[in-house]
């Protein structure tokens, strides 16, 4: 895709071209963007797929407005619009609504609830069970002959993770009709891109059984962590998480922690930053719904379009 070079009249919010956009093809930079592509849109929480109507840029000298913490990386011009739930002052609680308020008008007192996860349908049918089964084959687990039997503990991870309750109670000859039927075939041990296209239950099932393979829990809070080392099998690992409505953040590399219970990231004044001079080319897209899922230095947010 082309992207239109516009004046500053016409296009006054945008993003450093270090924000990339999910789209079926997975994170993918202004640049990047094709005709067909098709990005994920956020609306009150679900996920959707939108073709791009316009993708914009220009070259921008000024401030750009940073907003940061652990789970969020925004860096955007003055104009663009922030969405949020705000609470003004610790006196007040928190907003009920979400609402888009410019960078520049939000105050470094506010606290800033801002959506990073969403949930999504799917469009493939896939069946749960298989998609448990091919976790456990992507998670490393079956190659490396450690013993998939389940313990107490595997069983009650299993228990939140799928809401199959039955499909947990297998035998040991059904594992290991698995481990030989996942030998004797050539499945790469990938995660790819189309998985996340599948349905809701089978991609909650496929963490299931990467989970199991190669998953930790850290009690009490909901809060869990996916091992590997490989950058693309994580990339692809945090944009399954994020699908099914939970907040996911990768980890210097080495995993995933992701959350089953949150899909928000709190802002709070002391982690607010103040805006830095800038030059260099700024982006945006225009879609019907208005907002998109986007990522920059591996840090998932929802943000506003065009």
């Amino acid at each position: 895709m082309r992207p239109r070079e516009l004046d500053l009249s016409m296009f006054d919010a945008g993003y450093d071209v270090g924000t990339q956009v999910l789209t079926t093809r997975g994170w993918q930079t202004f640049t990047d963007l094709q005709n067909d592509d098709r990005v994920f849109v956020w609306s009150n929480g679900t996920l959707d797929l939108e073709r791009v109507l316009e993708c914009y840029t220009r070259k921008y000298e000024g401030l750009m407005y940073p907003i940061i913490n652990r789970h969020i990386d925004i860096f955007c011009m003055p104009g663009t619009k922030i969405l949020a739930k705000v609470r003004p002052h610790t006196r007040t609680e928190i907003a009920e609504n979400w609402s888009d308020t410019r960078a520049e008008y939000i105050k470094p007192t506010w606290q800033l609830q801002i959506p990073i996860a969403g949930r999504w349908e799917g469009v493939k049918m896939m069946i749960p069970n298989s998609a448990y089964e091919l976790g456990l084959w992507c998670s490393g687990l079956l190659k490396e002959g450690v013993d998939i039997s389940l313990d107490r503990d595997s069983i009650r991870l299993l228990h939140q993770l799928i809401d199959d309750r039955e499909f947990v109670a297998r035998t040991q000859d059904e594992y290991a009709r698995i481990i030989k039927l996942m030998k004797s075939t050539n499945q790469p041990q990938d995660l790819t891109w189309d998985m996340l296209m599948w349905s809701y239950p089978a991609r909650k099932n496929l963490l299931a059984g990467l989970m199991d393979g190669k998953g930790r829990r850290y009690p009490p809070a909901l809060v869990w962590l996916f091992l590997s080392t490989r950058e693309g099998k994580l990339d692809v690992f945090q944009a399954l998480a994020m699908s099914l409505g939970w907040r996911a953040q990768i980890s210097d590399g080495n995993g995933v922690f992701f959350s089953t219970s949150k899909s928000t990231s709190s802002v709070f004044y002391k982690h607010r930053r103040p805006p830095e001079n800038w030059a260099g080319v700024v982006w945006n897209i225009k879609t019907d719904a208005g907002h998109m899922v986007v990522r920059r230095e591996r840090k998932i947010a929802i943000v506003s379009t065009l």
